[in-house]
């Protein structure tokens, strides 16, 4: 049995809520700063991410997704914590199977389908866009006095 005052009982909780609500703000200002960065990229799109062979779009929307999930249950959290213990939500156990354990299962499905990085991702990859980087600035001017020994190419461009 924990020994401690209902003060420290008091304190303690004070601190989970107060950890959740900057949970909530921080990833609240993540997925603005993440749409922000989708809307920027979209009207004014850099040389690779025009490329076909680029899906940044698919990982940014599993992160929209997986972001969101994190939102809901911390929510979640935070309405279950601040209710204190005699609160529905802290006494049911279909909220926490719900809108915690389910939120979690679904991003742990989401993950294993559409991993982030590729399983054996290749160099070539990389070599190929610096390849890429170096025809384009070279392409704009930028890039005549840029060597392909100074991008990590073994060979000329």
């Amino acid at each position: 049995m924990p020994k401690g005052t209902y003060a420290d009982y008091i304190t303690g909780s004070n601190i989970v809520i107060g950890g959740l609500a900057i949970l909530v703000f921080y990833i609240t200002l993540f997925m603005l700063s993440a749409a922000l960065f989708h809307i920027r990229i979209i009207r004014n799109p850099t040389p690779l991410s025009t490329l076909p062979t680029k899906k940044w779009q698919k990982h940014l929307f599993i992160l929209y997704a997986t972001s969101f999930a994190i939102f809901v249950r911390s929510i979640y959290r935070l309405v279950e914590y601040g209710g204190g213990n005699n609160s529905t939500l802290m006494r049911s156990e279909w909220t926490l199977y719900v809108l915690d354990a389910t939120l979690m299962w679904g991003l742990l499905v989401v993950f294993a389908i559409w991993r982030p990085i590729r399983k054996g991702a290749r160099e070539d990859d990389e070599v190929k866009r610096r390849e890429f980087a170096l025809k384009m600035w070279r392409k704009k001017g930028l890039g005549e006095s840029v060597s392909s020994q100074e991008v990590g190419l073994s060979g000329g461009v």
